[in-house]
């Protein structure tokens, strides 16, 4: 079964579905939105949003490039 998060439905939806399937449901929105992020940062592997970004990148072969502005800043992506 897919998880609600990774099929990338919305917190507020996943929590009307929450509340529809058991109405003694007590989770609020901010619930959703921290178990999505620890989800997705488990993912993540422990690297920032950029250089997960980057490795999917080189992984998927796109064609990009980008600019530092200084060692670990990225000014421009393309």
């Amino acid at each position: 079964m897919t998880s609600p998060a990774k099929s990338m439905v919305k917190p507020k939806n996943i929590l009307l579905t929450l509340k529809e399937n058991d109405t003694n449901n007590c989770k609020t929105k901010k619930q959703v939105y921290n178990a999505r992020y620890t989800y997705f940062s488990s993912i993540r592997d422990n690297n920032t949003e950029m250089r997960q970004l980057m490795k999917l990148l080189d992984c998927d072969m796109y064609i990009h490039w980008h600019k530092l502005k200084d060692e670990d800043v990225v000014h421009d992506i393309f």
